[in-house]
């Protein structure tokens, strides 16, 4: 176990307390309904959950030693590969405005499927099938008004 593991345990279960704190001010139902509270309190309390799990794990040897070379070139790794992630998901945001929530969704996962080793093949696939799958359940069949780009979707 790193120490970043317990910092990253303890980041995330502050946002979650806040999460939900934050969510049970919004309500939890509205008549019959789940109110707009419902969702944020479950996430929350899934994320409070992650939290707890990355704070109390115990590493695999029971002691927090130094990590070998090859463990921080892993780690390393790990944390460009978090960091493109991550970059993904902010061009994405930034693009939805622009583009369209379905544009903005296609370009994100042919980002993530490339950097998380995909072929090209599997991105485009990805890139089509998801935004439409999104496009049917959410603006067909919910009814849930999304943005829309220059294109008209």
């Amino acid at each position: 176990m790193r120490p970043w593991d317990r910092l990253t345990g303890a980041v995330v279960l502050a946002f979650a307390v806040y999460t939900m704190i934050a969510a049970t001010r919004l309500g939890y139902w509205q008549g019959r309904i789940p109110g707009p509270g419902f969702a944020p309190i479950w996430i929350g309390a899934g994320l409070a959950l992650c939290g707890l799990i990355l704070l109390l794990r115990r590493s695999p040897t029971g002691s927090l030693r130094r990590p070998s070379p090859a463990e921080r070139t892993e780690g390393r790794r790990e944390a460009v590969l978090a960091l493109r992630i991550g970059a993904a998901a902010v061009a994405a945001l930034l693009l939805i405005p622009r583009l369209g929530m379905l544009a903005g969704l296609a370009l994100m996962l042919v980002a993530l499927v490339k950097v998380l080793g995909g072929t090209w093949r599997s991105a485009a696939g990805t890139g089509v099938v998801m935004p439409l799958v999104f496009y049917l359940v959410f603006v067909r069949w919910l009814a849930v008004p999304i943005p829309r780009g220059p294109w008209g979707f």
